[in-house]
């Protein structure tokens, strides 16, 4: 993948994904095929003080609208914790209605004032919604996890190992939770 254009030689190439997935200390859940996705549509890596901290595999509809997130976070082990990102049920929700979000043409981009009112609007729908527990597979085994609905989207949080797997949709995308290793053929078409 180059995101660099044409004549832009001093700009760092990124990665491509299957680079990105080789360097992360643990492996990466994306869905399965069973899960009626289709492929992954984008895959990135975000870090925090020069480390791969966690993983986004984004899946969208052939129009292009966000249909579900596979997030991979890693242990902090070994990582500093200043500067930590903060993973929770919150934070995928605010930022997959985000993506989701229509705007009106024209419009500006989000100001603090409305980010805060949509974080607390979130907070508030969290706070009220029922954690249900949820079984999931990952690689074909079976892992017990977390299902919030609220807004209109679903966040299922799971502990994997020592990462922490979010996967976050509309709650029609998310009946049946397979998920696997992403390994290099699932990204090569990236």
């Amino acid at each position: 993948m180059d995101d660099r254009s044409m004549g832009a030689a001093d700009v760092p190439r990124s990665p491509h994904p299957r680079d990105q997935i080789a360097v992360f200390p643990a492996p990466v859940a994306s869905a399965s095929s069973g899960m009626g996705l289709g492929p992954i549509a984008t895959l990135a890596t975000q870090g925090v003080n020069g480390l791969p901290w966690a993983v986004d595999v984004t899946y969208r509809s052939s129009d292009g609208r966000l249909l579900s997130e596979v997030k991979t976070v890693r242990s902090p082990h070994g990582l500093d914790p200043r500067g930590l990102p903060v993973e929770n049920t919150e934070i995928q929700l605010l930022n997959f209605l985000a993506r989701t979000r229509e705007r009106e043409p024209g419009s500006a981009v989000p100001t603090r004032e409305s980010f805060a009112a949509d974080h607390d609007l979130v907070r508030a729908a969290v706070g009220e919604a029922v954690a249900v527990p949820v079984n999931i597979m990952i690689d074909q085994n079976p892992l017990s996890g977390t299902r919030i609905d609220a807004l209109g989207v679903a966040v299922i949080e799971a502990s994997w190992g020592e990462c922490t797997v979010y996967v976050t949709g509309a709650p029609d995308h998310l009946g049946t939770l397979e998920l696997h290793t992403t390994t290099a053929a699932d990204v090569a078409h990236l």
